[in-house]
């Protein structure tokens, strides 16, 4: 049903749209999370935070270029980092289902698109380890 023919349905049967009521929503809504985010951490808590992931990420930039199994896919830009290993795609397949089976760090791969992509596995710092202080 487009929006127009809903409309025109609520006028005729003098029916009230509830659908843009609620505040889950709206603009303001999404700001509100962001906000609270802001005022649970303080502007320096929120910069610190992110300092502290980016830190995280250029760590394990600097992991895995040091080993000639794994390649750099791209920049590693804020918390990301885009890499794959040498060799098939089956390696890599193996290689995520393995991290992600462990239970201390998710990551996901870009399916079906052209090498060298095509096995391409994602590391956001941002969700690395509970325990940064230890690496």
């Amino acid at each position: 049903m487009t929006h127009g023919r809903l409309t025109t349905t609520c006028k005729k049967h003098k029916s009230i749209d509830y659908r843009h009521w609620g505040i889950p929503l709206s603009r303001r809504f999404r700001s509100l999370k962001l906000w609270f985010v802001i005022r649970c951490y303080g502007i320096e808590g929120l910069q610190k935070y992110i300092r502290e992931h980016v830190r995280l990420a250029k760590k394990m930039e600097a992991l895995l270029r040091a080993d000639q199994v794994f390649e750099i896919i791209g920049d590693v830009i804020m918390g990301l980092v885009c890499f794959r290993m040498r060799g098939s795609d089956e390696r890599n397949q193996q290689l995520l289902t393995r991290l992600n089976s462990s239970g201390r760090i998710h990551m996901v791969s870009l399916p079906n698109q052209s090498p060298p992509f095509s096995s391409l596995l994602h590391f956001l710092g941002l969700l690395w380890f509970h325990d940064s202080k230890r690496y």
